[in-house]
């Protein structure tokens, strides 16, 4: 099994826009790859909470778990790590709800798959990408980190490290606690530099960018990828074109997206048709 982990949690209205569009781009772009979503119960006042179980009954590929631990301010983001300790998959790449693949992205990810001993893999693709791991980019071999689970036996225990960080959850608490548990395993870490960030550590595994450009994505959905790669190379307040780069609101990517022949684009209008109220929600209505 190959999952994308996702987290959801609160009512913040960008996290909400974004949603339909980042699912819909990441099934489409991440074939053979199932989306377990993440979530805390506080969102099950949230308007648009019935779209995740209508899309769920619907699309076989898609899974919204909930989680009823209690949390502390961005804390859930570090739910995204279960799978680590899920028997039966095989490998599971972490992301965030407000961001779509792009071309630099997914040529990483299949230059990751196709590395012969990396088992952690980090996409860096922008100046402020100073970290081991950016918690909305990386992805893990799981077979391969035997070595880790076998030592720490299941996430509670990942955690109890993240007690021990007494970071409280504030934003960036993610991306702390994958530094402080993975460091002493960088010599397994593929970092896929694809974008402004510089230099990290020499100890990580590191490839020529020609290893990333050759990557053949003609295999993809292009009408999709041309719609990620559109909005994510546009400039967004402080933010410009990098992968992984945060959204405030993918409605017109996902009207753009409704209009195309693919799949998923009819299970979203059979949703939105029967449920008009979502279609307002996310300002679906074409």
């Amino acid at each position: 099994m190959n999952l994308i982990a996702m987290v959801l949690f609160g009512h913040e209205p960008r996290y909400w826009l974004c949603l339909p569009a980042s699912i819909l781009g990441h099934l489409e772009l991440y074939p053979g790859y199932s989306i377990r979503l993440y979530h805390s119960p506080d969102i099950r006042s949230n308007p648009g909470f019935d779209f995740l179980g209508e899309l769920s009954r619907r699309c076989p590929r898609f899974e919204a778990v909930e989680i009823s631990e209690p949390y502390r301010q961005t804390e859930p983001t570090l739910w995204r790590m279960r799978p680590l300790w899920e028997n039966g998959v095989d490998t599971f790449f972490s992301r965030d709800i407000d961001s779509v693949p792009c071309s630099d992205e997914l040529r990483a990810v299949r230059v990751f798959m196709d590395h012969p001993t990396a088992a952690i893999h980090g996409i860096r693709s922008y100046c402020l990408h100073t970290t081991l791991l950016m918690a909305g980019l990386c992805g893990f071999k799981v077979p391969r980190l035997k070595f880790i689970t076998e030592q720490v036996p299941g996430f509670d225990t990942y955690m109890a490290y993240f007690r021990k960080l007494a970071h409280n959850g504030a934003f960036g608490c993610d991306q702390a606690l994958l530094q402080h548990f993975f460091g002493p395993a960088i010599r397994s870490i593929l970092d896929s530099r694809v974008g402004s960030a510089g230099p990290f550590s020499d100890l990580m595994i590191r490839l020529p960018e020609q290893c990333y450009s050759d990557v053949d994505m003609s295999q993809l959905n292009q009408p999709v990828l041309k719609i990620c790669d559109e909005v994510m190379a546009t400039p967004w307040g402080e933010y410009r074109g990098f992968a992984g780069r945060p959204q405030g609101d993918f409605s017109i990517q996902l009207r753009q997206m409704l209009a195309l022949d693919c799949e998923l684009s009819g299970v979203y209008k059979e949703i939105f048709a029967a449920r008009p109220d979502l279609a307002k929600c996310f300002w679906a209505v074409v």
